[in-house]
């Protein structure tokens, strides 16, 4: 009988132990990322009148290193990093894709706009390639303020037979006011605001241009254009 005690309280001090090792993910010692978002823009003067065609903005498409819902700063030209401790509320391409809905329905200028990935059937497709999506240092200035840097490839396709109408490369810049992700935040939101009000007019402009040679071509030959 007491040779069977020590094992016995071995046993409970292995269980404690185990149950210890446990528990610790559950006391929550590892602090969560904070999560941003970033907010579309609401005043479109001067913007192209609007059009009665339906348009359909896939999903941008982008490279790994931006693939991610991980917040960019690149130090250098040949390196690229991640702020710490903070993450986009979601993929960087998917909230992209749907800021520019966004921006298209505060817009006003276009009578239907949705997401493609949903199966919506426009009379228009838009396609983005993100090829900058991230804040930069100055040259030689690890300590210093960054610079916000968007660009976006932006392909209007005509549907349903997929004829390219028009390619653009819109991009934009914002300087931070500091270095907390607070203010390099604000600045990506800055940056990507004026791309997408530029993509807002640029795609209503070449679209409804689009639509009217069209038109025009149908009505001297005759036959459907597509």
């Amino acid at each position: 009988m007491t040779g069977r005690r020590p094992a016995l309280m071995l046993a409970v001090v292995l269980a404690a132990v185990i149950v210890a090792g446990c528990s610790v993910p559950l006391l929550g010692t590892r602090t969560p990322p904070r999560l941003f978002d970033l907010a579309p823009p609401s005043d479109f003067t001067g913007a192209a009148p609007p059009v009665t065609w339906q348009l359909g903005v896939a999903e941008p498409i982008a490279g790994r290193a931006l693939d991610t819902d991980r917040i960019a700063l690149r130090p250098d030209a040949h390196e690229l990093r991640y702020y710490g401790g903070a993450r986009w509320a979601d993929r960087a391409p998917r909230m992209l894709q749907s800021l520019l809905v966004d921006s298209f329905e505060r817009s006003g200028r276009i009578v239907r706009v949705a997401r493609q990935s949903i199966g919506f059937a426009g009379d228009y497709e838009l396609h983005a390639e993100i090829r900058a999506f991230e804040a930069r240092l100055p040259p030689g200035a690890a300590g210093g303020i960054p610079r916000v840097h968007v660009r976006l490839v932006l392909r209007l396709v005509r549907a349903p037979r997929g004829k390219i109408v028009d390619t653009v490369t819109l991009e934009s810049e914002a300087p931070a006011s500091g270095r907390e992700i607070e203010q390099v935040v604000a600045a990506f939101e800055r940056a990507v605001q004026d791309v997408c009000r530029k993509a807002v007019a640029w795609t209503i402009e070449r679209g409804e241009a689009d639509r009217v040679s069209a038109s025009r071509t149908r009505t001297g030959s005759g036959r459907p254009t597509g």
